[in-house]
């Protein structure tokens, strides 16, 4: 990787003392001093990750801050995200919220056609069958912040012609409190569709 002269060897060193956590697709994460560090090629996350800076939302992760351009490889330019820890959520915490995206999603697909709309109603869908939920799991505090940070990202992918996807468990994950958070679903790219055309499998892009 080109690293920025500006911006990069600060972001080196600090992955250089960090530990490694993990990659996907688009990112990869260390732990450095208390937060996650997270280097990202995706629009989305970056643009994401900017206006929770500004104002936090209940439901979403904590963003302390967001350095753009820290250096490019193959076309592709990375930003570096500091945001909370997250954990890895339990599948029984996992499994009433699995239930409630199948639930949106059927109605997403059944009603629109095009993917980023039925992405945006599944956002607004899986809000109405989360607020239903009576499953001690997931108290009622945490499910009012997840109705709230479904609805905020319904209308970022409205504003920022972005996609999500709410299917994948990895997206899900828990903050130091033991609440769940909506970790980091939105994509700038589909990465894949079925046949149909239509949202995916039932887990997965």
């Amino acid at each position: 990787m080109f690293l920025s002269p500006e911006t990069g060897p600060a972001i080196l060193s600090a992955l250089a003392k960090g530990q490694f956590r993990g990659e996907g697709s688009y990112a990869a994460v260390w732990e450095y001093r208390g937060a996650a560090l997270k280097l990202t090629r995706d629009a989305a996350t970056s643009t994401m990750a900017q206006m929770l800076v500004e104002t936090g939302v209940p439901g979403l992760p904590v963003i302390h801050s967001v350095t753009l351009d820290i250096g490019y490889e193959e076309g592709s330019h990375y930003d570096a995200v500091f945001m909370e820890i997250l954990k890895p959520i339990s599948e029984r915490k996992f499994a009433e919220l699995e239930e409630a995206y199948a639930r949106a999603r059927t109605r997403a697909v059944t009603r629109y056609k095009r993917i980023r709309r039925q992405s945006i109603a599944v956002a607004r869908f899986m809000a109405e069958e989360i607020a239903r939920i009576r499953d001690r799991q997931l108290s009622q505090a945490n499910r009012d912040a997840l109705v709230t940070g479904l609805c905020w990202l319904a209308d970022f992918m409205e504003s920022n012609g972005f996609c999500a996807d709410f299917g994948n468990r990895r997206n899900w994950m828990v903050n130091t409190e033991g609440a769940v958070v909506i970790a980091d679903p939105v994509v700038a790219r589909i990465r894949k569709l079925d046949a149909e055309g239509s949202l995916g499998t039932p887990l997965s892009w």
